[in-house]
């Protein structure tokens, strides 16, 4: 029943850094970076580790995060600022709901998400002792988490059941706003507007919409400006990645505007899977 705890930071060094632990870095020593090398300082520490379990027990053994992630504090010194410290936090997150992290490893405990001001660590924290976020990183998961993404959302796998598309939030159509203005020629016919945060956009995002641009060929991009010049606006997420202002605008230019946005991450991948299959623009269709 035992596991094993440990602290894969990833600081400034790329995620895959020491991909394949000893057996792919022979010459490697503990805390030592032979010339051209790799060690195992890192955020796949997790193979450093089973490799040496395997060895001395003849099996695996859980692996509990401790502390992980970007510090700041190293990030800063290897040249990194506060916007790539999210852009790297998402992807450690994409890769453990996408399922590409081992089944034993359990968690990520980013470091650090809180402290009071005489407490180790105060300096990184992601939250002010009042709550409010200090750092863009919060922001990037939040968009994540109210989306309620489970471990398997973004990907394909045939384990999980497909839920039905549930027709009253396949699309909320709004073109039949106020200021609505009548349609004229416009050089794009079908824009598939994504979502674009303070701190960037996701991957994730990008990933779950390819049977869809696969099944309706339509341009792509993140510019509300450049969507208004299409006739039809497909909006993928709810209003915290394009908001209903910017929804607005587009009607008001001329589109016919539709967002496509579930009550979590994985009911809105399914919506877009169920319409690329119905070879449907929205249920409304």
């Amino acid at each position: 029943r035992a596991a094993l705890g440990m602290r894969n930071f990833a600081n400034d060094r790329p995620l895959d850094w020491g991909r394949g632990g000893q057996a792919a870095w022979p010459q490697a020593k503990p805390y030592v970076i032979e010339s051209g090398g790799e060690n195992h300082r890192g955020f796949r520490l997790y193979e450093w580790y089973q490799a040496i379990i395997q060895d001395l027990l003849g099996h695996e053994m859980p692996l509990i995060a401790c502390a992980n992630g970007p510090q700041e504090s190293q990030m800063k010194a290897g040249g990194l600022d506060p916007r790539a410290h999210a852009g790297r936090v998402v992807e450690m997150t994409r890769r453990a709901i996408k399922g590409e992290l081992p089944d034993t490893v359990f968690n990520h405990a980013f470091w650090l998400l809180s402290a009071e001001r005489n407490q180790p660590g105060y300096e990184e924290r992601w939250f002010e002792p009042d709550g409010s976020s200090r750092l863009p990183a919060v922001a990037a998961l939040q968009a994540i988490g109210e989306q309620k993404l489970q471990r398997a959302v973004g990907g394909t796998t045939p384990k999980s059941p497909r839920p039905a598309v549930v027709p009253d939030r396949a699309s909320q159509p709004m073109s039949t706003l106020p200021g609505a203005k009548a349609n004229g020629r416009k050089p794009i016919s079908h824009y598939l507007l994504l979502p674009r945060f303070e701190w960037g956009a996701t991957r994730w995002h990008i990933d779950i919409v390819g049977d869809y641009v696969e099944a309706f060929l339509p341009t792509c991009g993140f510019s509300v400006e450049e969507a208004k010049l299409a006739w039809r606006v497909t909006i993928i997420g709810n209003e915290q990645g394009v908001s209903a202002a910017d929804a607005q605008d587009l009607v008001a230019a001329g589109c016919q505007v539709e967002r496509i946005a579930g009550n979590n991450g994985e009911e809105t991948q399914q919506m877009l899977l169920q319409l690329a299959r119905n070879r449907q623009h929205s249920a409304a269709d």
